[in-house]
């Protein structure tokens, strides 16, 4: 027979079943149809000899991946630590939402324009200088009609109020 045959753990331990290792002292702990738990020596690898160290009755539960056995203490403590973090990305995410959606309809308010003026509305490459020699009138004039107006920064689409033609 070759060697290689003997090194599977079911050929070594047939009757027992691997249930966990421990790296930091290299045991193997193994379970019997009965129950009963063994484990090698320490450092002497999976094909030691095994010892008896306890039966399922002395162990605690354990809890696996699939939520068996788990104290429903456990589980609402879990929740309790991860409500922060929840409560974190909500506001970060509320936060974006508001930047994202903080821009306007871009809708130019209305305006109204008094007795003698009517609404003009800024065009790519106006200026006040030019806005007033089409309408005959003086940059302080248009100036003055719009308060707020920084002529130097018009910007396009915006509606002011400009003399009417005469």
């Amino acid at each position: 027979m070759a060697s290689w045959r003997y090194d599977r753990d079911d050929d070594q331990h047939h009757e027992m079943n691997p249930v966990g290792y421990d790296a930091d002292t290299q045991v193997y702990t193994y379970r019997d149809d009965q129950g009963n738990y063994y484990q090698t020596e320490e450092g002497t690898g999976r094909h030691g000899n095994l010892n008896y160290t306890h039966t399922s009755a002395n162990v605690a539960p354990q809890s696996g991946f699939n939520g068996e056995n788990i104290p429903a203490e456990a589980i609402e403590n879990d929740w309790k630590m991860m409500k922060p973090f929840f409560l974190l990305v909500t506001v970060v995410l509320m936060t974006i939402l508001w930047y994202i959606n903080s821009g306007g309809s871009g809708k130019v308010p209305a305006i109204t324009c008094g007795p003698g003026f009517e609404k003009y509305r800024i065009a790519q490459g106006d200026t006040c200088w030019g806005i007033a020699e089409k309408r005959k009138t003086s940059v302080e004039k248009l100036v003055e009609a719009n308060s707020g107006i920084v002529c130097a920064n018009l910007k396009v689409g915006k509606a002011i109020c400009v003399p009417e033609v005469q």
